[in-house]
């Protein structure tokens, strides 16, 4: 049976452990429970959800597939997971801004709570590791606005050292029917 690895495999396994751990892990620093996780091409596909809203996104490789000598490849995929969070503006609260970025901050130590929680994102001799490698975090401030919108985005590369084996030895291909070739050779000639 040959093992093909995909982007969509890595956002399945994230969105469930995020559907599993987020909720205690925001409950401890004092945060709702997200409203909803979805699958995107990019996180900021999210922005217009009710808040707080999740995106999980997998925008490809970090760097080249390693074809191996057995014939397989590794790969590390880049997982970015993020928050998007709603709070009071500085013309409804004078905090509002400061307020609404702290909770920003404190969804970003959400998302690598839950997504270290378990390093092989619960696909347990598929991925070898998860490593956290950056988080950023945007503002929507509109002075006219009576909300600001926040979005804490991590990125995770998640390693797979067998990401595509077309030859899996304990099951290989079966010999096809015989087939009877024969050589043919064409000549030709101009006419006399």
């Amino acid at each position: 049976m040959a093992r093909i690895v995909t982007a969509d495999l890595i956002t399945e396994a994230a969105h469930v452990q995020l559907v599993d751990l987020v909720p205690a892990f925001a409950a401890a620093l004092d945060l709702p429970p997200v409203s909803t996780w979805q699958q995107l091409p990019t996180v900021q596909a999210l922005q217009s959800a009710v808040t707080p809203a999740g995106a999980i996104a997998c925008p490809g490789l970090v760097g080249p597939p390693v074809k191996r000598r057995d014939g397989t490849y590794a790969a590390t995929w880049r997982l970015v997971v993020a928050v998007y969070d709603r709070g009071a503006t500085a013309t409804r609260d004078p905090a509002g801004y400061a307020s609404t970025q702290k909770r920003a901050h404190r969804w970003a130590g959400v998302i690598r709570a839950a997504i270290l929680a378990d390093p092989t994102l619960g696909l347990d001799g598929i991925v070898e590791t998860t490593t956290w490698v950056g988080e950023d975090f945007a503002d929507n401030i509109d002075s006219k606005s009576v909300r600001t919108l926040s979005c804490a985005a991590v990125s995770f590369d998640v390693t797979v050292p067998v990401a595509l084996d077309l030859l899996d030895v304990t099951n290989p291909p079966q010999p096809g029917p015989l087939v009877l070739t024969t050589d043919t050779r064409v000549t030709v000639r101009p006419r006399p």
